[in-house]
């Protein structure tokens, strides 16, 4: 689709879509652009989540925000451990370099005290390494709430460079426009299709019970809920 815009007898301008692939059924027909953004500004509306799923994606957040740096302390024990292990077998070299007279054993024992002293100083170099994230556990929810509560506000506000972003989240792939029928079903990004399925698991649950809701999705969708945090911040920390 080229955009272009045509003049009314007065000058006054009006914008419209045309399609410009020859062997189209539909090469050369205008589409008036009002008409796409109107369509599009009613997908991008659809994604907004009720305030109970915004919560929970929230919470899937921190719990994926905690794991990491779990992890990355872990990561950081093990490479002391390792080299707490390479500094013990050095000092075993040495013993035995100062128990031997025999030439040849004493260069393959230096040899192997070398190799040990490249090892350590791979792990120095990692340890040395900032493991610590680029912004701050509140510096990301805030603005990733505000995203995924209303998609389309932070889209009508944004500059070209944000609309851009909210198109490659929110969307798996470019939409598809039929000029009789409008947008075709959208095909949303695994973030906006979890809160999909979870809703529709909420509708399906029964409203009676002892236990909230929300505490039986959370249970329920344990392990999806730490993958999607996962994403969430792969694809918004940055």
């Amino acid at each position: 689709m080229t955009a272009c815009f045509a003049r009314s007898a007065t000058g006054k301008r009006y914008p419209y879509f045309n399609c410009q692939t020859r062997d189209c059924s539909e090469y050369r027909k205008s589409i008036r652009a009002e008409k796409i953004d109107t369509g599009f500004e009613a997908v991008l509306r659809s994604l907004k989540p009720s305030k109970q799923i915004l919560d929970i994606a929230m919470s899937m957040l921190k719990d994926a925000w905690d794991q990491r740096g779990d992890q990355a302390k872990q990561a950081k024990s093990e490479i002391k451990r390792q080299y707490k292990e390479l500094d013990k077998q050095q000092d075993a070299l040495v013993e035995r370099m100062v128990e031997t007279t025999n030439p040849k054993v004493m260069a393959a024992l230096e040899s192997k005290i070398a190799k040990l002293e490249e090892e350590k100083l791979l792990l120095t170099d990692k340890l040395s390494q900032n493991t610590r994230p680029k912004s701050t556990l509140s510096e990301i929810i805030e603005p990733l709430r505000n995203y995924l509560a209303n998609p389309w506000n932070i889209y009508e506000n944004g500059s070209l460079e944000v609309r851009k972003t909210i198109l490659k989240t929110a969307f798996a792939v470019p939409l598809a426009y039929n000029r009789e029928n409008g947008y075709r079903t959208p095909q949303v990004s695994v973030i906006f299709e979890f809160f999909e399925k979870i809703t529709s698991k909420c509708e399906m649950a029964p409203t009676g019970g002892l236990e909230p809701p929300t505490a039986r999705l959370e249970v329920g969708y344990s392990i999806q809920l730490n993958y999607v945090g996962a994403l969430l911040l792969c694809d918004f920390e940055t």
